[in-house]
């Protein structure tokens, strides 16, 4: 791990969506892959430019599960879900230099907000494996499981056995203390704790629960940790959408508070700018000349 907090890219859906793209659920921002895949890759650029350290990969509805959702056959699901996936980090690759790594961004099998709605184990090892050796079949450098927030998948994830390559996990919180199911963090992160999670993150809770929530994961959590909050006054709905995001100053003014804490990894997630990125990066390099 750097020295300084590697930064973690900003938001792909919800710029997208500020382009006038159509996303249209369950597949989302999976679908700009094949339709506008030059805006995904546009938007890859802007997050390096402005310093980001880790790309994360246009795959958050990958999956084969995502695709029959959408409609698609078993067979043609399968088919579909892998050439978008390869896809997506192909594109990744192509933004990248020698200096970036590429996180394969991977979501929960079902809806983030809706952990009630779990399908069941078959069904997400089913889609998880083949996601997983995609990834791994496409050279990779972190598998990151985002807006995590059913601990039985979480549980079910994590026993999963085919990884060779780091693993990061990214929690979504009910409040500072539970997890979106309700599950407590101490039960959780000591459960974590003799798992191969090398980095636990948080995302996609506004920037105040996500404050809050940091001495709860710096009193229970040993490991590495970093945050990606979202920049909604309120969180994201159903269809990603934000309709007021903080402003600048408060922005600028939680990420010094959050790297006070010493993390090792630093983004943002939903309603994020390339201009957000930026400022992580000012704030930094501000940092490390003092």
């Amino acid at each position: 791990m750097s020295k300084y907090p590697l930064i973690l890219d900003g938001a792909m859906g919800t710029e997208l969506l500020r382009m006038g793209i159509e996303l249209p659920l369950p597949l989302w921002s999976a679908v700009a892959n094949e339709t506008c895949s030059n805006k995904v890759y546009d938007i890859h650029r802007e997050y390096i430019e402005k310093g980001a350290d880790v790309l994360t990969t246009n795959s958050f509805r990958t999956t084969p599960y995502a695709y029959q959702k959408a409609g698609f056959s078993k067979k043609d699901a399968l088919f579909k879900s892998e050439i978008n996936l390869k896809n997506s980090v192909s594109i990744a690759k192509k933004a990248v230099s020698e200096n970036q790594l590429i996180a394969g961004s991977i979501a929960p099998i079902e809806d983030c907000y809706s952990p009630e709605i779990y399908p069941g184990d078959t069904k997400l090892i089913n889609s998880m494996e083949c996601v997983i050796n995609w990834f791994h079949q496409s050279e990779v450098d972190i598998i990151l499981f985002e807006t995590m927030g059913n601990a039985h998948e979480i549980s079910r994830i994590i026993s999963i056995n085919n990884y060779d390559l780091p693993v990061w996990l990214s929690l979504i919180l009910k409040d500072k203390n539970h997890l979106l199911d309700g599950t407590h963090l101490y039960e959780l992160l000591e459960t974590l704790s003799t798992s191969k999670i090398e980095m636990l993150l948080l995302n996609c809770n506004t920037i105040q629960l996500t404050l809050e929530a940091l001495y709860t994961i710096k009193r229970y959590w040993t490991g590495s940790w970093g945050v990606y909050p979202n920049l909604g006054i309120n969180n994201p709905e159903i269809d990603g959408k934000i309709e007021q995001i903080i402003s600048n100053e408060t922005w600028r003014y939680n990420v010094n508070e959050i790297l006070i804490e010493k993390p090792a990894v630093i983004g943002a997630c939903c309603g994020s700018t390339p201009e957000h990125i930026r400022i992580i990066k000012e704030l930094i390099e501000s940092q490390t000349v003092d």
